[in-house]
């Protein structure tokens, strides 16, 4: 699918040093294994998507052949993974339009249907919701045809969302979470929860498709269940040292979850035993306090996590059964955003840098 063409392999050992091609995104890496793991495997990959606007990227989301970006001054990015090798001076795009007034804070590429293979769902700090259709483009303007924008869900701007079977989970600076239901012609408006966070709602994921979690300024993660009359079922206190800024399922055990917040540590949670995390994992920040948010992410086997940290010029790798640390490879700045992607038996790292968007060959 991906039709990725690969730099020279290396397999990063303990203290190692390597050099890349100028062009790769990844200089070198001293990495770190502790005994009986396996090592992590890297390849800078001879493909680099360009595009001018993209100034500075907040999320990220791939369905089948196409890879959505969108972050500062309400800007978002459309490519083909299977498009040929492009120079980088050239703007790969065959979406890129500013197509919201605020920031964007989440897009997520949904397949629906009702005629429209592949959908293109866009959240922002300028509190609406729309879903845009990337088979219809102006392609003087690089615009998707839109099909719906809901205003109404929040009076503030819409940090997260997530979506499951057409229903969509939304997290806002109003303090509130949204439930609605995705129809051919809008939104439909289920429930609003008001009473589960005592600041702004940063993250919500869904973990299955009536269970959710959340976080937020307040430190808390709460775990819910939109079939209760009363859908809080666990919460989590003081998940973080402040903010709870992103969290994420394990893709192969949903007991398990990992936060983030501006202090140092990622933390892995198992749900089942709420009262203290599983593991910390420290190393990827040299900051106390991060200014920034950064996303952790699960690999798609569950036994990796891979971090950022503010101003690190790194990935961290952690395994999920120890903490240990697997790698550190430095790269030449800080990725805003991170994706893994399943591809057959590994990982292709996609990494948005300043106006484009590179990707690496993980295998663990």
């Amino acid at each position: 699918m991906l039709g990725l063409k690969h730099l020279r392999k290396v397999t990063i050992q303990r203290q190692a040093v390597v050099v890349f091609n100028a062009t790769a995104r990844l200089t070198h890496t001293a990495g770190s294994f502790s005994p009986g793991n396996e090592s992590v495997s890297i390849d800078p990959l001879r493909m680099n998507l360009r595009d001018t606007k993209l100034l500075k990227v907040y999320s990220m989301s791939t369905c089948r052949n196409i890879i959505a970006a969108g972050g500062k001054n309400g800007y978002v990015s459309v490519f083909r993974l299977d498009q040929t090798e492009t120079p980088e001076e050239e703007d790969a795009s065959f979406i890129s339009s500013k197509l919201h007034t605020g920031w964007i804070s989440e897009v997520k590429l949904v397949e629906l249907d009702d005629g429209v293979k592949v959908a293109l769902l866009t959240a922002s700090n300028d509190g609406s919701i729309s879903l845009w259709n990337p088979a219809s483009v102006d392609v003087e303007r690089k615009t998707p045809e839109c099909l719906f924008t809901c205003v109404d869900m929040h009076t503030r701007g819409i940090f997260s969302f997530d979506v499951s079977n057409r229903r969509i989970l939304t997290g806002s600076k109003d303090c509130t979470i949204g439930l609605g239901r995705i129809e051919s012609t809008g939104m439909t408006n289920i429930s609003s929860f008001h009473d589960h966070h005592d600041g702004v709602v940063k993250c919500v994921r869904w973990r299955n498709p009536d269970e959710f979690a959340s976080g937020g300024n307040d430190g808390r993660i709460i775990l819910s269940d939109v079939r209760m009359k009363a859908p809080k079922a666990v919460t989590i206190e003081s998940a973080q040292d402040g903010a709870v800024n992103s969290i994420d399922w394990s893709p192969t055990d949903c007991n398990y979850l990992i936060s983030s917040g501006f202090d140092p540590s990622v933390h892995l949670w198992d749900v089942r035993n709420p009262k203290s995390y599983s593991l910390s994992f420290e190393g990827h920040t040299f900051k106390a306090r991060s200014s920034t948010i950064h996303h952790p992410r699960f690999l798609s086997s569950g036994s990796s996590i891979v971090c950022t940290g503010e101003a690190s010029n790194r990935f961290s790798f952690y395994c999920t059964t120890t903490g240990a640390c697997r790698a550190r490879p430095q790269l030449s700045s800080t990725p805003s955003f991170i994706l893994p992607i399943p591809h057959e038996n590994r990982n292709i790292l996609a990494a948005a840098f300043t106006r484009e968007i590179s990707f690496f060959n993980v295998t663990t």
